[in-house]
Parts: C-alpha cells; sequence; structure tokens
C-alpha cells in the first residue's frame, strides 16, 4: 500500500475558508490537512508544509537531483477530526525590539534589542504538500 499524499485542504482566514485549488493566502496561521485519526495523526505532531519547485540537476553529470522543496513554514496539529486536522504555524522570527525612551536617554543606543515573535506561515496555498517531521 502505498502512504497517502498529505496536502493543504483549506486554509482558514479572517474573510473565511479558503478551499480552492491554487487559492493561496499570504501569511496565514492555520490551515487544514487532509488527514486525521484515520490515518494516525494525533495532537501535537508535527508537520512541515512546502511546494515543489524547479528540477534540478547536478552540473558536473547531469543527474536529476530532485525537485527543490520551498518550505512555506512548520506547524503542529492543534485539532484531529476522522478525515482531516487542523495545523497552527510554530515559526517564529526575530524582529527589533523599540528601545524605550529611558534606554535611550540613558546612552544605550548603537545595540540592536531583538525579540523571538510568532511568524506565520509564509504564501501557503490549497494543494500544497504536507510532511511529518
Amino acid at each position: 500500500m502505498t502512504e497517502k499524499t498529505i496536502i493543504v485542504a483549506a486554509i482558514r482566514t479572517s474573510a473565511g475558508l479558503l478551499n480552492k485549488l491554487g487559492e493561496e493566502a499570504l501569511d496565514m496561521w492555520t490551515v487544514i490537512l487532509n488527514v486525521g485519526s484515520r490515518d494516525g495523526i494525533s495532537l501535537d505532531q508535527q508537520f512541515i508544509i512546502y511546494s515543489r519547485g524547479e528540477e534540478i540537476f547536478d552540473p558536473a553529470t547531469g543527474e536529476s537531483l530532485g525537485q527543490y522543496e520551498i518550505v512555506r513554514g512548520r506547524g503542529k496539529v492543534s485539532q484531529v477530526q476522522e478525515s482531516l486536522c487542523t495545523l497552527r504555524s510554530t515559526e517564529t522570527k526575530q524582529v527589533a525590539r523599540p528601545m524605550n525612551s529611558l534606554a535611550a536617554s540613558l546612552g544605550a543606543g548603537g545595540e540592536s534589542q531583538w525579540q523571538t515573535t510568532p511568524a506565520p506561515f509564509r504564501k501557503v496555498a490549497v494543494g500544497d504538500l504536507a510532511r511529518r517531521v
């Protein structure tokens, strides 16, 4: 028996649910996959969401190395139903933290202050692929 191809079946947005193949959302936090409890999915499992890019060839031999994977993000299962599950982004990004006026007045300039914040999936589309990690 071949393993089921896991795809993004829908994307939840503030405007509603995107569910047509190829529909894309630029910065979304939640996607719905076409696998659920009957496929062995459980809460807190981790997935990578990706799309396939161009085929890459070895420049020396001309041999195909496969298709480049464009990673859209990582997520964790937050809800499981029989034949679908909801995945929430677990990505983070570093952003500059604004310096408060007291620190600036004390001459604490020059050093950047950074903080880690949550980040959404990037350019995820209905039909993108998912793989357990």
